[in-house]
């Protein structure tokens, strides 16, 4: 069947016979990529004809938008960290199947009892590193994302070719979203489809927004002490598990209050968090898995219940470390 499609796809004078067939058919390169049925009901071909694949031994570095786009996705550039962003996005009411599909990944993957809705897979790719960063966002009652994920090794490495455009490894770059890739490097196919069972990720743990490595440690995701939550009595009264969100001291963070905190003078990052003083004594020390101890010293409207915020020394700092769940307990 696919020689059908290369011999059709090869043929530029055929564009009344390819209309009249129900599965479309648009390629002009020696490389034929097979979607099936990602978007649409139908399989289709790829147009890869501005920037022909580069191929390896074992894979195909491929344009990452026209890949993205033809398989349902997105594809974004962000050019200070040289990170290309895959994102798929997920309804479990979609027009496309691979957004469906999309939905079901998530609703297998282990949120740790969380209250969270999916919301999108990404995979970033760094210019010229042979590992890929894979996340499950969710959001959270307040709108917030929560991800889920780990970093993945990747055979081939992004790079930049064919007058600035860039190129990503297709099988690991579809892999990495759990889709099935077959990849015949000579003949020069390749067909991505959806699997036919639902294959979820294994090994992922919390991460915040822009961080490498997922937080995988129990202590860091349970909730009751039945789940496993650490209970040595050296950390002190457990509180539960918290929201912890990250600010600093300018006025998109801390609006007119500054560098200065409601009840201990000026914000100390990496000492001082804003809490609901309902929940957590103001001035009381605290013990948050994964970052140590911490003092109440502030407070904040938006700070309410198992919610801690905490100061740390920039905006780009706060906007990066994002939302994550951590265990607390009552030092003194």
């Amino acid at each position: 069947m696919n020689n059908i499609y290369k011999n059709l796809a090869r043929i530029g004078a055929a564009a009344s016979v390819i209309c009249s067939m129900a599965m479309p058919v648009s390629a002009h390169s020696d490389f034929l990529l097979k979607l099936d049925a990602l978007k649409s009901p139908v399989p289709t071909i790829l147009d890869l004809s501005e920037h022909e694949p580069v191929i390896t031994e074992s894979d195909s570095l491929v344009p990452i938008r026209p890949l993205a786009d033809g398989a349902g996705m997105t594809a974004s550039w962000d050019q200070p960290t040289q990170t290309a962003t895959i994102t798929l996005y997920s309804c479990a009411w979609s027009d496309y199947s691979i957004e469906r599909y999309a939905s079901q990944l998530m609703d297998r993957v282990n949120t740790y009892g969380l209250d969270v809705t999916p919301y999108s897979i990404t995979a970033d790719f760094r210019l010229n590193d042979d590992t890929a960063v894979l996340r499950y966002n969710y959001k959270d009652s307040d709108d917030d994302i929560v991800s889920v994920g780990k970093t993945v090794e990747v055979d081939e490495a992004a790079t930049l070719v064919n007058d600035g455009t860039l190129m990503v490894p297709l099988k690991a770059s579809m892999e990495i979203f759990s889709l099935d890739v077959k990849l015949d490097s000579e003949m020069m196919e390749a067909e991505i489809s959806i699997p036919e069972y639902v294959k979820t990720p294994a090994d992922m743990g919390f991460m915040a927004e822009k961080q490498d490595e997922a937080v995988q440690t129990a202590a860091s995701v349970t909730v009751t002490p039945e789940q496993g939550v650490n209970m040595d009595p050296k950390l002190g009264k457990y509180l539960g598990r918290f929201k912890i969100t990250h600010y600093c001291t300018c006025s998109s963070c801390n609006g007119g209050w500054g560098a200065k905190t409601a009840w201990a003078g000026g914000i100390i990052p990496g000492q001082t968090i804003a809490v609901d003083p309902d929940v957590i004594p103001k001035l009381s020390n605290v013990y948050i898995d994964g970052y140590g101890y911490r003092r109440a010293e502030d407070c904040g409207g938006g700070i309410k219940g198992n919610h801690i915020d905490m100061a740390v020394a920039s905006h780009s700092e706060a906007m990066s470390k994002g939302v994550v769940y951590k265990d607390v307990y009552l030092a003194d």
